[in-house]
């Protein structure tokens, strides 16, 4: 089992994942809120849960709720994320 923080600056920043939440959602204003969810469903594509710090049940119904706003990817944007990234601090 392997975990890390996914929802940390230095990837929700990642300008692979901006496009492809502007690309997936173009009406909706790119928000820290929308961008966990793409990166959620994009985990969720390939078979990965991603995991919430918070203990509080609503917090976790309501972004589970909210993956219902963001269209099923494509292998094209799954594979959008899978590439390097351009700034990650490796």
């Amino acid at each position: 089992i392997s975990a890390f923080a996914w929802n940390r600056p230095h990837v929700l920043n990642q300008e692979e994942l901006h496009d492809l939440a502007r690309s997936l959602l173009p009406e909706k204003d790119l928000s820290r809120e929308l961008v966990m969810k793409v990166l959620m469903r994009w985990f969720m594509a390939q078979g990965m849960a991603p995991l919430f710090r918070s203990s509080r049940e609503e917090v976790i119904l309501d972004m589970a709720l909210g993956l219902r706003d963001i269209p099923k990817l494509s292998q094209g944007a799954i594979d959008s994320l899978r590439k390097p990234i351009s700034k990650y601090p490796w």
